[in-house]
């Protein structure tokens, strides 16, 4: 007879088998199966579309040589969706098998489904259903993160040693200036603005210690959002799930989403978040508070990291890019 910890209720009702043999041979059998390889993400794991299946999946493969920090984070997913994802009232991939082993390979077996329209072919109502959503689910353990304290595989939030980042930005950031659509905007001015924004960074906490912390997704873009076949929204790529600050979801969406055309009502967006978390039972939600500590998340990210992504980019988006650093200067 079999543990309660091997068999679970799937969505269907029927009962299914989580012995670990079960779940190797599920893996192994979609492996044997016809397969199409994906372009993968920073995750580093093998992610093929399974074809001849009782079901279209999506099937992602870590190997055991794979660098500590590919395993760390497929090792991340497979324990939300094992542990967290029943919880959070977030709808996430129908898992059909996992499995890690001892050796470091870890393998994830989930239903396929549908990837949004382009962002710049959304909606606005899907950008306020989004922040509904992700305001929801921060509100589960808004400021009671304690309770997650047995999940000691969740990424912990970034040290505030940015000294590498930041000499990192500084190189990049000069390098950018020398490009000839660039060069216009990049000016003297700016960078010496860049430089001053930098040295800030380095000595000014993103979040006053007064921000509550929460459970928060930690790649939150379009790409890793789905549809069901009814429409429903699938939240998926759990590798960076982590303990943070939930407005770095939001904020970091909106970047993403902008760079790739969409235009979003950012006023808006921030009070239907507002908005939900407060219907979620947070109490004295300030929307000025949490649009101030998203213009300062996302004035972060812009100056640290995103230089890492624009050496192709439109002069067009660039200035979008400044703008949004130093929205007085451009």
């Amino acid at each position: 007879m079999q543990s309660d910890d091997t068999v679970r209720i799937n969505e269907t009702g029927k009962r299914m088998d989580n012995h670990p043999t079960v779940q190797r041979s599920r893996i192994d059998a979609a492996l044997a199966a016809q397969l199409e390889i994906l372009s993968g993400g920073i995750s580093g794991a093998s992610t093929y579309r399974v074809f001849g299946l009782s079901e279209p999946c999506i099937l992602k493969v870590v190997e055991a040589e794979s660098a500590a920090y590919v395993r760390a984070r497929a090792y991340r997913e497979i324990h939300f969706y094992n542990q967290l994802a029943a919880r959070i009232p977030l709808s996430t991939p129908r898992v059909l098998a996992s499995l890690t082993e001892k050796s470091g390979y870890c393998a994830l077996l989930i239903a396929e489904y549908q990837p949004l329209k382009p962002a710049n072919q959304l909606p606005a109502a899907d950008f306020t259903e989004i922040a509904i959503q992700l305001a929801r689910f921060h509100a589960l353990f808004w400021n009671r993160t304690e309770q997650l304290a047995t999940h000691a595989w969740l990424a912990k939030p970034p040290s505030p040693d940015l000294t590498n980042d930041t000499r990192h930005a500084r190189e990049t950031w000069l390098a950018l200036a020398q490009r000839p659509q660039f060069r216009e905007i990049l000016t003297e001015a700016t960078l010496q603005a860049i430089e001053t924004a930098l040295g800030n960074v380095q000595t000014k906490p993103e979040y006053g210690p007064d921000t509550p912390m929460t459970l928060c997704h930690g790649d939150c873009h379009l790409d890793n959002l789905l549809r069901d076949q009814e429409g429903h929204l699938i939240w998926a790529d759990w590798q960076e799930v982590r303990i943070g600050y939930g407005p770095s979801d939001l904020t970091f969406l909106m970047q993403r989403a902008e760079a790739n055309g969409a235009d979003i009502a950012h006023d808006s967006v921030v009070a239907a978040y507002c908005k939900a978390l407060n219907a979620a039972g947070i109490e004295d939600v300030n929307q000025r508070a949490i649009t101030s500590a998203m213009q300062e998340s996302e004035r972060r990210t812009r100056l640290l990291h995103w230089p890492d992504y624009m050496s192709d980019a439109t002069t067009e988006r660039m200035v979008h890019h400044v703008t949004r650093i130093f929205p007085a200067h451009v």
